[in-house]
């Protein structure tokens, strides 16, 4: 007879939060961003964190992080250092690139403040994260990849025994949709069936209906996430958006609310275990979003003074016929309990994590829990028929499992997989594959569901088998006398200690693999209690022993080592007190390790002369790798290095086959034949560059100027004798790699060197200054040291002047407007020539014309250089602090009678600026 222990929905409420952007911080903790961090992470305990890793370049060099590429081996060996100098629990969690130097990472407050302080990290970023959401949460378990990848759980059922579900809502329109109802009417308890009719059975469309009190729309959100399609109406889907749905309502009526009788669930159980073997539906998971009060140890949730719970043997007969049962962990705050069923060997037991990775206080979690999933304000379907909401809580992070085993399990399937529907396996898959989320509160960590990379697992063809050996459930004594003993640490609640004498206790698993293979054997003991123990594994290799010190560690797995086992040779792991230390037995674990495989299928192509980069991936085996050439030729310029890069420039095109090996520690090998193509390469540019005259020079004219360049093209080798000079003023000036100009004009010259391959062409130019010496048709250069120089009114503020070179040059600094008394004509055909420079910039360096006005008249005067835009400014200074001639036709701008030759060096603002004006002369052109 079934038991009335009533269980309540695993869902809570929890009030939504604002969405928190991304940000950049320089990698200082002084900044006001810094400390925002740092003080989130005191609030939160952590923050998950994107670390650039300075490299050759340097980050805010243009391109920083491609031109990092060339210099992996730099960033490389930083990120490392990094990860080697962060706590066990954080480096575990750290998230590498395979191409960019950047690392995320989560971070405790001593975490970050050491990472601020590194002078290997350029920047911190906060990890962005966005609306709490079924979208947010397909985001961070992968399942949006697994959509984009083809992969959604088509042709499989996931069974949903909830409040009933809408079956008309929209997210689950064109689906194949099986109903029941399963609920109870009791007088003693006021309970009332909710079956559709007022029987306490119902089967066919609208069997699952939803009843019309609070939180009877749970069973619809919970299936909007497992297997809800929304991409047709703007809405995220399910995990499994392609599932289908089996909607089995279990949940009875009572005056304070809802609930669900264990004979409901595991009638309901049964039912779905009919659909698959008797009615052939493909069912891949149950989903089990409610649970009772949280249970300490898996023992104690299993049996009910030594006889099976009933929803134990309904979870082990589904779990016979291919179906996996998840089940929420519940909401109680227990750190190391969880509620039933979840808490059930064999069954899927869930606990949420919010976005970001940190768990939620609320949920529940325990040593022997399989997954996580996020569960915080997920949005799905509502009862209405176009309705969504959030919700929080284990209810929300279990169907994002369920609709995993879907996901998984329809891979494998269309793979060929062999396993395929054993739920082990499939778990296995999903735990080896999944990210790591550190519960601080007990310093364990948990796997966090991550159904891309689990997809990557599938695809490989092989699925991974772990078992776990609990002390209550296997093994024996083989000498000794051992207590049982109740403890959080332990591994499910429970664990077996030694009674003294210490030096003849002996505890033995017997161990059990599907395969011949290598598998990792692991331990785990209550943290604190017992000593030095010696164990002994015996496998196909024979047999091996060695000290474990169980003084240390613990609450947690810790490998022992690795081992080859085969179905046919007897094989044990035994632990005895013979080293001196009290013997603590708790739990095994045995975890296959997957046979080395060379992973990457094909090689990108190359192209000749262009620089090539690629890893040769691996799956499986025994680190570390090693890579080789087994057969074949590399194109030239192309190697293998024993990390299995390939990489270089090729320099011969066609088609490469070779073999590469790839050897583990273990002794085994792998080998696989490539073809690397190599394409001719398009026609490069050829590669220009003037060596002399620099730019800007000034030549007196009649002195020869030497111009010279390099040129080389990438398939011609050198071009210098190619090259072609011309000038803007005087036209050709000659060919090759030098030419000597004896007679240039007197101006500006623009002289371009051009270049071709014949069919591409490259051009570079220079420009240089042709002066008359010592002035030009009948002008001399103005001796400042004899001249007149008085201040303009009103603008002649700080700072000063300074004659230089004999009087040559007049030197202007700060904020200073200079008048020479300079008596002159200007016809259409008057010049003026001179040479400027200037070391800082103000805000207008010019030279000018005026007849003593009290404002400065913006015709008469030229802009040379500044910040502000002012006057005529045809004539702009290039030269970056060296001399530059200017020549400037005045007469093609103003003419007229001017009694002075101004000179302004303006900065207001700053008064720091300078200029130099030398060999200034007036000329007739």
């Amino acid at each position: 007879m079934f038991s009335l222990q009533i269980m309540r929905l695993a869902g809570l409420a929890v009030i939504a939060v604002s969405l928190l952007n991304g940000h950049c911080l320089a990698a200082d903790s002084s900044t006001s961003s810094a400390k925002l961090l740092l003080e989130k992470v005191r609030n939160e305990g952590e923050a998950r964190v994107i670390l650039r890793i300075r490299d050759a370049v340097g980050a805010t060099s243009k391109g920083g992080a491609a031109a990092a590429l060339l210099n992996d081996g730099v960033w490389r060996e930083r990120r490392e250092r990094i990860i080697s100098s962060l706590p066990g629990h954080i480096a575990s969690r750290a998230k590498t690139y395979l191409r960019l130097p950047y690392l995320a990472v989560p971070a405790d407050e001593t975490t970050l403040q050491g990472l601020f302080g590194d002078d290997d990290v350029v920047e911190v970023f906060e990890d962005k994260r966005y609306r709490a959401s079924l979208a947010s949460s397909g985001a961070v378990l992968g399942s949006d990849i697994a959509h984009a990848s083809g992969f959604s759980g088509a042709g499989s059922y996931v069974a949903v025994l909830d409040t009933g579900v809408a079956a008309t809502h929209e997210m689950f329109n064109g689906k194949a949709i099986e109903e029941a109802c399963f609920s109870t009417t009791y007088s003693p308890h006021s309970a009332v069936t909710l079956c559709p009719g007022g029987g306490q059975t119902a089967f066919g469309p609208g069997a699952a209906l939803p009843c019309g009190q609070g939180g009877c729309d749970h069973g619809t959100h919970v299936a909007g996430i497992a297997v809800g399609n929304g991409s047709a109406f703007g809405e995220a889907s399910g995990v499994a958006r392609d599932a289908d749905l089996i909607a089995i309502q279990v949940f009875s009526s009572f005056p304070t609310g809802i609930s669900a009788y264990t004979s409901d669930i595991v009638a309901a159980m049964e039912y779905v275990y009919d659909l698959k073997v008797q009615q052939g539906l493909n069912i891949a998971a149950v989903n089990l979003s409610l649970g009772g009060n949280p249970v300490s140890s898996a023992y104690d949730c299993d049996f009910y003074q030594g006889s099976v719970t009933p929803v134990k043997a309904a979870a082990d007969l589904l779990r016979s016929a291919g179906i996996a049962t998840v089940a929420a962990a519940g909401n109680d705050q227990a750190i190391n309990a969880m509620s039933a069923p979840g808490c059930i060997t064999g069954v899927i037991g869930v606990g949420a994590t919010l976005d970001s990775d940190a768990i939620p206080s609320y949920s529940n979690r325990s040593s022997w829990m399989s997954l996580m999933a996020p569960g915080n304000t997920i949005r799905s379907s509502t009862s209405a028929p176009a309705g969504y909401g959030t919700k929080s809580g284990t209810s929300m992070a279990t169907p994002q499992v369920a609709g995993a085993f879907a996901v998984v399990r329809s891979a494998a399937d269309s793979l060929g997989i062999e396993d395929a529907d054993d739920v082990s396996r499939l778990l296995a898959t999903m735990t080896a594959n999944a990210a790591i989320v550190y519960d601080g509160a007990t310093g364990r960590e948990y796997p966090r569901l991550q159904l891309d990379d689990a997809l990557a697992q599938v695809t490989t063809g092989w699925l991974p088998f772990v078992q776990v050996l609990d002390s209550d459930y296997a093994g024996g004594v083989v000498n000794g006398v051992f207590d049982l003993v109740v403890g959080s640490e332990s591994y499910a609640g429970r664990y077996h200690l030694a009674r003294p004498p210490v030096g003849g206790n002996r505890f033995r698993f017997e161990i059990d693999v599907p395969r011949t293979g290598y598998y990792s054997v692991s331990k785990w003991w209550p943290g604190g209690v017992g000593g030095p123990v010696g164990f002994r594994v015996s496998g196909d290799e024979g047999l091996f022993g060695g000290v474990l010190n169980q003084s240390a560690g613990g609450d947690s797995w810790l490998e022992i080592g690795v081992f080859k086992f085969s179905p046919t040779v007897e094989a044990f792991v035994e632990f005895s007190d013979d080293q001196g230390g009290q013997l603590v037995i708790d739990a095994v674990r045995v975890a296959s390790v997957q046979t080395l495989q060379i992973s990457t299928s094909s090689l990108p192509d190359a192209e000749m002369n262009l620089a090539y980069d690629f890893y040769l991936q691996v799956v499986g085996g025994i680190p570390p790798y090693t890579w080789s050439l087994s057969g074949g030729a590399l194109p030239s310029g192309i190697t293998l290095t024993a990390d299995g890069r390939l990489s270089g420039v090729p320099t011969e095109s066609g088609t490469f086959v070779v073999a590469v090996s790839v050897a583990e520690s273990g002794g085994d090998s792998s080998v696989s034949s490539f073809s690397l193509h190599v394409a001719p390469g398009q026609n490069q540019p050829p590669v220009l560059t003037i060596a002399s005259p620099a730019g800007g020079a000034t030549f007196d004219s009649g002195t020869p100027v030497t111009f010279q360049a390099t040129a080389s093209d990438a398939e011609s080798g050198d071009l210098g004798g190619a090259i072609v000079w011309q000038s803007d003023l005087d036209g050709a000036l000659g060919s090759g790699p030098q030419v000597v100009a004896s007679s240039l004009s007197v101006g500006t010259h623009t002289v371009t060197a051009t270049v071709s391959d014949g069919e591409l062409s490259s051009q570079q130019s220079v420009i240089v200054n042709i002066v008359t010496p010592g002035g030009g048709s009948g002008g001399d250069a103005i001796d400042f040291s004899g001249a007149s120089l008085k201040s303009f009114p009103g603008q002649d503020v700080s700072g000063g002047s300074v004659v230089e070179d004999s009087g040559a040059t007049l030197y202007l600094q700060g904020n200073t407007w200079k008048r020479l008394a300079y008596s002159y004509t200007v016809t259409a055909d008057t010049v003026i020539e001179f040479d400027y420079r200037r070391t800082r910039q103000g805000e207008v360096h010019a030279i000018g014309f005026d007849n003593g006005e009290s404002t400065a008249s913006p015709s008469h005067y030229f802009a040379l250089d500044g910040t502000q835009v002012v006057w005529n400014r045809s004539y702009s200074y290039t030269a970056a602090g060296g001399w530059q001639h200017f020549r400037i036709p005045v007469g093609q701008h103003f003419t007229g009678s001017f009694a002075n030759l101004v000179f302004v060096m303006d900065d207001d603002a700053a008064a720091a600026g300078d200029a130099r004006f030398r060999n200034v002369v007036l000329i007739v052109q």
